[in-house]
């Protein structure tokens, strides 16, 4: 099999483990392919690498974080994560949702196209945050349906306003979970 790039003998860690295991890993258009024993009686690589022993560690996932926080672009973040060893975050656009509703959100999305990490959003559920705050955004069940529908989304962002979720079964945190059950299982 032909893949761009084999790295042989290199200690790799295996998440599912929690353990790193002597190995090779198979790279194919910037993505693992392979991750074990096999070397070069199995792959044809444009470059090999000797790792050495060394350690590998797959690129690190962030799965809740507010970019709008850092006070800098999608694109400049971008930029320190893959320094430190994060290659995919899951950012919520909380900030930008209080303020501007859903146009914040599809604009902070559309900033963060050409980013070098990878960000796969988490819609706001709590906007605003609580039932005693004030805010100029709001996001709404069709709102949701419609970043669902048309963005890169893949999930509810965290739930802030615990309170009213225990209180009132009737509240707009409620309506918005109760409708992801019923039409996103």
């Amino acid at each position: 099999m032909r893949v761009d790039l084999l790295i042989e003998n290199a200690r790799i860690y295996n998440s599912y483990f929690k353990k790193f295991i002597q190995g090779n890993a198979a790279v194919q258009d910037g993505k693992f392919l392979y991750i074990g024993k096999r070397g070069t009686e199995s792959f044809e690589a444009q470059q090999v690498l000797d790792g050495q022993g060394r350690y590998l560690i797959p690129g690190l996932i962030d799965i809740h974080l507010h970019i709008e926080s850092t006070m800098v672009t999608p694109e400049t973040f971008s930029y320190g994560l893959i320094k430190n060893g994060v290659t995919t975050i899951v950012p919520e656009p909380h900030e930008i949702a209080n303020v501007f509703g859903l146009d914040g959100v599809k604009e902070m999305i559309k900033a963060s196209r050409d980013c070098v990490a990878d960000m796969f959003y988490a819609i706001p559920s709590s906007v605003p945050a609580t039932s005693l705050e004030t805010a100029g955004g709001a996001i709404e069940i069709e709102d949701l349906d419609e970043l669902l529908r048309t963005e890169n989304v893949i999930c509810l962002g965290e739930i802030m306003n615990y309170v009213d979720v225990i209180t009132d079964p009737d509240c707009k945190t409620n309506r918005i979970l109760n409708h992801v059950r019923r039409h996103y299982p």
